[in-house]
């Protein structure tokens, strides 16, 4: 049994073998090595550290022959157990989508700015978003900048696209209202998520991962994020329960009044479930699962163009209408400064503009 492309094999006697390139000599011949563990998992991790601590491409002279799909696969072994994994594999399936069959035989040293242009050019004529191809090449630039800093290798100029950003939807007053009473008749589970996340500004993988435990003096503590991710054998999917967005994330957030009574009416019929949205059915209810529920909603609503991240983008809308201060907002939200807030996620409606405009006319 092996790992198709991964150099990593089960032997007869039941043990994982994985080789790496631990060495590549004057003419270019690579010299390779191996660790041994009982798991797939074991001996990936341990060739990973091995990997972590060796400079593959020592010699300058060696550089001739250094490809782009080399040096991008030893930046991802490398940094592997520094990025979360959801990033990880986002940035692994850049590399086997769209790099490797298209540059990635190509020497390092024959890299110019005109290859790089062409390539992003071909890949928006493939269909890609000039955002997701942005995307992509910061990728890229990150793998030879790591490569100029490591091995002296050149470092090309990146040129990037300009993309428009369409203003995010956020929902109306009315709207908001609408769907508010909606939300709170015959309330079950996923309503309560829904209404949770409006009131809280929660990213709906931190819903999801919330636990009765977080739920401390009328506070919400949010410590994890859930997300759906390939096993690493590639056997399929799974659930994955791991530390927030970012450093930032991991906040406090107190429970508005108007949710209380359900909190607890939702606490005494939870019959021990260990997380917030759990029920006898389904011990947890996964992201997808809340943001297919909540599309039905819209749909039954007549409310259209929105998604499961509008709640949040409401949210912060509705506190910068209510004068909630910017700095306890961004603290609310998890975001590292109040730039990050006021640029991302607060949207003035045209009736805060005609009041905004209307403290002119002490001028008249």
């Amino acid at each position: 049994m092996s790992k198709r492309g991964e150099n990593i094999y089960q032997r007869k006697d039941g043990l994982w073998e994985a080789r790496y390139v631990k060495e590549i000599d004057l003419s270019g011949k690579k010299k390779y090595g191996s660790v041994y563990a009982r798991s797939y998992r074991e001996v990936k991790a341990k060739r990973q550290t091995v990997l972590t601590n060796l400079f593959i491409y020592q010699k300058p002279d060696l550089t001739k022959s250094f490809t782009v799909s080399a040096l991008v696969e030893e930046w991802l072994c490398i940094n592997q157990n520094r990025i979360k994994p959801s990033t990880y594999q986002r940035y692994e399936g850049f590399f086997k989508n769209h790099i490797q069959d298209i540059i990635g035989h190509l020497q390092v040293l024959h890299i110019s700015p005109t290859v790089i242009y062409e390539f992003a050019v071909n890949r928006i004529n493939q269909g890609l978003s000039k955002q997701t191809v942005n995307s992509i090449l910061i990728f890229l630039h990150s793998c030879f900048k790591y490569g100029h800093r490591q091995y002296n290798l050149p470092l090309p100029e990146f040129q990037y696209f300009s993309c428009y950003q369409p203003e995010m939807r956020v929902f109306s007053q009315e709207e908001q209202k609408k769907l508010v009473t909606y939300l709170n008749q015959n309330t079950d589970i996923y309503k309560f998520g829904v209404l949770l996340t409006l009131y809280t500004g929660l990213r709906v993988g931190e819903l999801c991962a919330l636990r009765w435990e977080d739920i401390e003096n009328d506070c919400i503590h949010v410590r994890h994020t859930m997300l759906r991710l390939k096993k690493e054998d590639g056997t399929g999917t799974e659930i994955i329960v791991g530390p927030p967005k970012t450093r930032h994330s991991q906040r406090i957030i107190p429970l508005p009044s108007v949710l209380l009574d359900q909190i607890e009416q939702f606490c005494n019929a939870c019959n021990g479930q260990a997380y917030l949205l759990g029920t006898n059915t389904f011990p947890l209810i996964e992201p997808r699962v809340m943001q297919y529920k909540f599309k039905q909603y819209l749909k039954e609503l007549n409310i259209e163009g929105a998604t499961f991240h509008t709640l949040r983008h409401s949210f912060a809308t509705r506190c910068i209408e209510c004068n909630v201060d910017l700095k306890s907002l961004s603290e609310i939200l998890g975001h590292s400064n109040v730039q990050t807030t006021l640029n991302r996620y607060v949207h003035s409606s045209l009736n805060q503009k005609r009041t905004q405009m209307e403290k002119l006319s002490f001028l008249s």
